[in-house]
């Protein structure tokens, strides 16, 4: 199974402007730029990578949370995880130091100390957290004309 999404950008890093689009049709032709990216404004002007990386990850986290969940005999009945992806520049290139999952789940006869073993151990198998560890390969190619 493959996913994918294909970005184009036109113009300079700080100017240029660029598309998402996913194949899934959730994102088609959706806007970003440095400024959507590095400039809090209201309302936003585009979408950035690292909400992207945040929304991906509160997802599949909390996939990975409920299925744990239902295997240990307690199917929740709602969970809401907000992942905070943490954007800095300390010198001279942008980092992501930390990515904080908070979550909050309704689910019978669960208890405070199982909901923690359990949230951990889908934290430890989520393929979004393997994913940030992974390996990247990576091949580029020079087109002799704009795309």
């Amino acid at each position: 199974m493959n996913r994918s999404a294909i970005t184009t950008w036109i113009g300079s890093g700080k100017d240029g402007s660029g598309t998402l689009t996913c194949d899934s049709g959730a994102l088609q032709n959706s806007p970003y730029s440095s400024r959507s990216r590095f400039v809090e404004t209201t309302p936003p002007t585009g979408a950035n990578p690292e909400e992207l990386l945040a929304a991906a990850h509160a997802a599949s986290f909390t996939m990975s949370l409920a299925s744990r969940l239902s295997d240990a005999g307690h199917t929740p009945l709602s969970i809401q995880t907000e992942a905070r992806v943490q954007v800095i520049k300390p010198a001279t290139h942008w980092s992501i130091p930390s990515i904080r999952l908070h979550t909050t789940v309704t689910a019978p006869g669960l208890s405070a100390a199982e909901l923690m073993k359990l949230a951990h151990e889908a934290r430890g198998h989520d393929p979004i957290t393997q994913a940030l560890k992974a390996d990247v390969s990576l091949t580029a190619t020079l087109a002799e004309r704009a795309v």
